[in-house]
């Protein structure tokens, strides 16, 4: 029992440093956002994240959390390699289908957001970006539940630095304001999957168990509405001010609500 506390305190620990990492970035990149960005461009970014989030609850699916739900309901080790890789695939072909079916109305989604349709380009390098993260979700969750808790350190690390790299070379060199963060971390997110999608199919391999998936899918599907809920409490107020008031307003409280989150975590 002492044992089994001190490896979950350990493990905790790491992954609590893991976390830290993950959100570090935001922070470090504030100082480069503020002098880069005027506070309407501060106010599209957050839009697009909010926008993204919600959308993100939806074609999840709550999959990962399903993951780990399902890895240790088998004792059998190729019945758990079958639910890595069956949620895997599953998380991706669902996010390919979310994304192609949303993709001819973002004209519409730029034009009630920003009463503009200039910002779909920006719309599509956002949910390209939301794909990946779909899939290294299931990765980071059989991360977990291998107690890889080192690997999943040294990914933060890796994300962190990429992602302060890649934005200060689209938005610093190249100048591309918004555009260019947004790039900077699709690059960031796609280097991470290149790193945890091998390694996870190299332990899992490829395999598509259908009633895997419909066990999975009657387990996570009820969590949508309520991850859904909490998602649009968080979110509804950027819309509000938006509606009311102007995009410098959005991109100053987004930017307060950074370091509300920082004293959160």
């Amino acid at each position: 029992m002492f044992e089994e506390m001190k490896r979950f305190l350990r493990h905790s620990f790491i992954y609590t440093v893991g976390n830290i990492l993950n959100r570090g970035a935001a922070f470090i990149l504030l100082p480069l956002y503020t002098h880069y960005l005027s506070p309407s461009d501060f106010g599209i970014l957050s839009l697009l994240y909010v926008t993204t989030y919600v959308v993100r609850v939806l074609l999840s699916m709550g999959i990962s959390h399903a993951t780990l739900r399902f890895y240790f309901e088998f004792d059998r080790e190729e019945d758990r390699k079958q639910v890595i890789s069956t949620c895997l695939f599953a998380s991706f072909l669902f996010g390919v289908l979310g994304i192609v079916l949303l993709f001819p109305f973002l004209g519409l989604a730029s034009e009630a957001l920003f009463h503009s349709a200039v910002y779909v380009r920006l719309f599509q390098i956002t949910f390209l970006t939301l794909l990946l993260e779909i899939m290294i979700e299931v990765a980071q969750a059989f991360i977990r539940a291998k107690e890889y808790s080192a690997l999943y350190v040294a990914v933060s690390v890796l994300q962190l630095l990429a992602k302060v790299a890649f934005n200060i070379f689209t938005v610093v060199i190249l100048k591309k304001g918004v555009e260019g963060i947004l790039w900077g971390n699709m690059a960031s997110v796609a280097l991470i999957g290149m790193a945890l999608v091998p390694i996870t199919l190299r332990y899992s391999g490829f395999h598509f168990d259908v009633p895997k998936l419909k066990a999975v899918l009657r387990y996570s599907f009820p969590l949508v509405p309520g991850f859904l809920l909490g998602m649009v409490t968080a979110t509804t107020d950027r819309f509000f001010l938006t509606r009311y008031s102007s995009l410098s307003v959005v991109g100053l409280y987004s930017l307060a609500l950074n370091f509300a989150v920082l004293i959160s975590v």
